[in-house]
């Protein structure tokens, strides 16, 4: 799972400054995900994804301003 974040960040390395944050666990067939991404324009962008047999079963995504408001989520 964390080759395929790093690999999805590689692949969009002009938009995505940095990891900030990165929480990754796996027991059995659950996944869980929790990625803050510091984007090159100073905006964030969380990812939280819950996947049990790699099929999402709980998700959120916001994409937050550099002043913490929301831009979409």
């Amino acid at each position: 799972m964390e080759n395929n974040i790093k690999r999805i960040i590689k692949r969009f390395s002009d938009i995505v400054e940095f990891i900030e944050k990165l929480d990754l666990s796996e027991e059995g067939h659950v996944s869980k995900i929790k990625v803050k991404l510091k984007l090159f324009d100073g905006s964030v962008l969380w990812i939280r994804e819950v996947r049990i047999k790699n099929k999402i079963y709980g998700y959120s995504y916001y994409w937050l301003r550099s002043d913490e408001t929301l831009i979409m989520g």
